[in-house]
């Protein structure tokens, strides 16, 4: 992968290779800003650790910065400028960090941090200095990125080249047909690994990428880029669509292609709406957590066979070199149409959370000789082999003994006063169990929306607070923050 990325560079020199603040940027310029960054590195005396923080920022530098890196044998490890001092600095800490790359040296107050290690700008200038690169091996570490732990604490997840090389495999396999000439969309943030697949793919390709700025309203940066600029591949969080749709009658996208769904459940209703703006393209849903890196399961939607679960769409199949199973509360694999937790095997899961050995004998088990990923989703398959997410194992509650879903009540309340997003969270305090229904932009009666609830659903199930909310909060996923939601739970 490392070699076909340096071929690309050199192949498509003259080609746009990212669109960033309408700005186009060259494989060259990209080359030449990711071979300066190698000269600050190389003075500041290079990395002993093998990891590199970078600063991410929507420009040419931080896209170079994780080129330099891994010309020179370095895994990166993306820190969010906006994240509390205290998460970057575990980070720092659990990652081993000696080295960080900012846009400029005094870009943020690092010293503050009390860690030994240095900070070398990335916004450099000057002739452009050749890349050079290094010989890697499947097992060498390619990034680190932190995801949120239930303790409260990040949890590192490492990922090889070898995750890298199997994913990449498995994804070609899905017979998306895209050259040099496509244009692809950047959304995410680059501590997401769904960033990863949306730069790292079209740099391959020899294809342009075009990042979605981070001021303004995003879902309306991301349709005002896909129409500038005929973006014909765009991979978009389900919430994009849904603020989107009461614009859906004035929208038509003929040259978007294919339009990937991932990172939360998509609404099959709302998808059904949205494949109307887009005359010429599929819809695909993909699924994967970030331990068996980015993908491992698809879906090409079927307007004429809608499958879903609770209007959530079906996740389709295993990728190929994936292989699953649906295990319940006891560890023993359930029949078709029977729900349990989803596990995954492949050569795309990760070697393990860094520095964390207790929690990885826990989530990764062995069984028939093969390692898995407890991922914490609640899955079934159906006769035709696909496979039907239900939600989170931690979103599935019990209430005076009853079991609860709270994608079921979410649903209902979408249902019942046409909404495109509500959310329900639930906390147990001093040994009550409650539950609570966030209502965005619902400009009518709390009261009726109680009453509406206790006709289509048992007394066990209906929230004991609702609340409107302006907008519901997003983290750095995409997904709806349920943790901030809980908090604002009165």
């Amino acid at each position: 992968m490392i070699k076909d990325l340096w071929d690309s560079l050199e192949k498509n020199a003259q080609r746009p290779a990212f669109c960033i603040g309408d700005r186009h940027f060259s494989y060259r310029d990209l080359s030449g800003v990711a071979g300066r960054v190698q000269e600050a590195i190389r003075r500041s005396g290079g990395s002993a650790t093998g990891r590199v923080g970078i600063v991410t920022t929507d420009s040419i530098e931080t896209y170079a910065a994780i080129l330099a890196c891994w010309f020179l044998g370095y895994a990166y490890v993306p820190l969010h400028p906006k994240n509390p001092d205290d998460r970057n600095k575990a980070i720092i800490r659990d990652a081993g960090l000696d080295l960080v790359l900012s846009p400029d040296a005094g870009y943020r107050d690092f010293a503050a941090y009390g860690l030994p290690f240095r900070v070398v700008a990335t916004a450099t200038s000057g002739e452009a200095a050749p890349l050079l690169s290094k010989t890697w091996k499947d097992d060498d570490l390619l990034y680190v990125l932190f995801t949120s732990g239930s303790t409260g604490v990040p949890k590192g997840v490492p990922i090889t080249l070898g995750n890298i090389r199997t994913f990449l495999d498995s994804y070609d396999a899905l017979g998306f047909r895209c050259d040099a000439s496509d244009r692809f969309l950047q959304m995410f943030d680059l501590t997401f690994d769904v960033s990863i697949a949306s730069y790292l793919v079209p740099l391959l390709l020899g294809a342009c990428v075009y990042t979605v700025p981070a001021e303004g309203i995003k879902y309306m940066n991301v349709y005002k880029l896909i129409q500038k600029y005929e973006i014909s591949f765009a991979s978009v969080v389900p919430s994009i669509i849904n603020y989107l749709k009461p614009y859906f009658p004035e929208i038509s996208l003929p040259k978007l292609r294919y339009c990937i769904l991932t990172a939360e459940a998509s609404n099959v209703r709302v998808v059904g709406e949205w494949l109307g703006c887009m005359p010429n393209g599929q819809v695909v849903n993909l699924y994967g957590p970030t331990e068996a890196t980015i993908w491992c399961t698809g879906y090409f939607f079927d307007p004429s066979r809608v499958k879903s679960y609770n209007d959530m769409m079906i996740i389709g199949k295993p990728f190929r070199n994936v292989d699953v199973l649906i295990l319940d509360e006891e560890g023993k694999e359930v029949a078709p149409g029977e729900k349990g937790e989803f596990h995954v095997s492949s050569g795309q899961v990760t070697p393990g959370y860094l520095n964390n050995e207790e929690r990885n004998r826990t989530a990764f088990p062995v069984r028939n000789g093969r390692r898995y990923y407890k991922t914490g989703d609640v899955c079934y398959v159906d006769g035709d082999g696909d496979i039907f997410y239900c939600g989170r194992a931690d979103h599935q509650v019990k209430i005076q003994g009853f079991r609860i879903e709270l994608s079921e009540i979410e649903v209902v309340a979408r249902d019942l006063f046409s909404l495109n997003t509500a959310a329900v969270v639930y906390k147990n305090a001093l040994g009550v169990p409650q539950l609570g229904l966030f209502l965005e932009r619902y400009s009518g009666e709390v009261d009726r929306v109680r009453t509406s609830l206790e006709e289509k659903l048992p007394y066990y199930m209906i929230p004991s607070a609702i609340q409107v909310i302006d907008n519901l909060p997003y983290n750095n996923s995409g997904k709806i923050d349920r943790v901030s939601l809980v908090k604002l739970f009165q």
